[in-house]
């Protein structure tokens, strides 16, 4: 699945409730929540705000666990 929002409606809290709802779905059925951000890009620091971990330096992909260890899953923060 491939969710973006649009560069006139970012910066309102539509994105951020959209990940708030998946990591709350995700809490509840037990599985993490991942996402591909291009190196670089500005809204990793936004993702990390959220708790999500760089998987490793040199890939774009992000995860956020919230019911399990992020090290169990083999990933750096």
């Amino acid at each position: 699945m491939e969710l973006s929002i649009l560069p006139d409606f970012q910066g309102h809290g539509s994105g951020r409730q959209l990940i708030k709802s998946a990591q709350a779905e995700a809490m509840r059925t037990k599985v993490p929540v991942r996402l591909s951000v291009e190196i670089g890009n500005p809204a990793m620091s936004f993702y990390e705000g959220l708790g999500f971990v760089r998987k490793k330096q040199r890939q774009p992909t992000m995860v956020w666990c919230g019911c399990l260890r992020v090290s169990d899953l083999g990933y750096v923060s």
